[in-house]
């Protein structure tokens, strides 16, 4: 019971680590420091942004997928534990008391860790699904969420089981209340979507 209270603290503080946002700050610092110093006018410059851009992306990709996964290796196959750790994971993430409980909107790495973390075949069909629904919607959340709807049914059909039904409860809720008020926003602001104006093309 312990060891499974110490994994828990532990996915829980590495779930909440807001790692884009730290890793830029460490970025900017450096980069004031570098400003600093007395460079020749001569040498190149280039920018480390998008680097830095991408290794957040990796990291909340890892939390999706490594929490779970080390709690399949630790404690066995243990559908509530595996439930669990999903549901800290995505709440930990997107709630993170390092940013005072505010809802992050940084949400698809995370989730594509965790369909990948399930089916590894979701790590090429979840980012096309997000790709086609957000172009069929023109709305990136409204694009997230009907893919997780699109995920869970393929994950029910693969293994119609008791697990597969309150895990994927769990990732639709937490996905749902994550972007509902960008979707809301959206559906306030711009009613029409690509595939409405294509049908009412002339």
């Amino acid at each position: 019971m312990i060891d499974l209270l110490v994994f828990f603290l532990m996915a829980g503080l590495f779930a909440a680590i807001p790692f884009d946002r730290l890793l830029f700050s460490i970025y900017n610092r450096l980069r004031h420091t570098y400003s600093q110093l007395d460079i020749p006018k001569s040498a190149v410059k280039f920018s480390k942004a998008p680097f830095i851009v991408g290794l957040g992306w990796v990291f909340n990709f890892l939390k999706g997928f490594l929490i779970p996964l080390a709690a399949t290796q630790l404690f066995g196959f243990d559908e509530w534990v595996v439930i669990a750790s999903v549901g800290l994971t995505l709440a930990l993430h997107i709630w993170s008391p390092f940013l005072g409980f505010t809802n992050r909107t940084q949400l698809f790495m995370v989730f594509w860790g965790i369909y990948t973390f399930l089916n590894p075949g979701f790590i090429v069909l979840f980012p096309l699904a997000v790709g086609l629904f957000t172009f069929l919607c023109d709305a990136y959340h409204f694009g997230l969420v009907l893919s997780m709807f699109s995920m869970s049914l393929i994950l029910w059909m693969l293994s119609p089981n008791t697990f597969m039904l309150p895990l994927n409860i769990v990732l639709i809720m937490m996905g749902f209340f994550a972007a509902s008020h960008r979707m809301l926003y959206h559906l306030e602001h711009k009613p029409f979507t690509l595939l409405d104006a294509f049908n009412t093309r002339r």
